[in-house]
């Protein structure tokens, strides 16, 4: 019994017959069989016409949001972690931000230094 084989074309290896790749990466064409469509989830929020991006467990159970309304729920979960945490100023946030990178070596890159004044960089930018 004699195999056919035909050459890569990209790298000129012999094929066995039928093959339809080759170890440098080359695929021919329509190898790959079509994927099947998604189905679109609307998101879960009432009225929202956007498609649902992800799955959030929420207080009421399992929903599926989009991304404005799952940067919401996010916002609100942040908010109510800082009102029970007490930190209810942007310095008191910045500080424990500050506190807990540095438990992982990191620093915030924001410093709260004096506001510049406009023009205040010009000198700079013609040196």
């Amino acid at each position: 019994m004699t195999q056919v084989f035909n050459q890569c074309p990209k790298c000129q290896i012999d094929l066995p017959d039928g093959a339809t790749g080759c170890a440098c990466g080359w695929r021919k064409r329509g190898s790959k069989p079509d994927r099947p469509a998604r189905e679109s989830v609307p998101c879960a929020h009432q009225d929202c016409p956007r498609e649902a991006i992800l799955s959030k467990r929420l207080a009421a159970g399992w929903a599926n949001l989009c991304r404005g309304h799952y940067e919401h729920h996010v916002q609100l979960e942040a908010d109510e972690f800082c009102r029970a945490s007490g930190l209810t100023t942007r310095p008191k946030q910045y500080a424990y931000a500050k506190d807990k990178l540095a438990g992982f070596g990191l620093r915030l890159p924001l410093t709260r230094g004096a506001a510049r004044e406009p023009g205040q960089d010009d000198e700079e930018r013609v040196a």
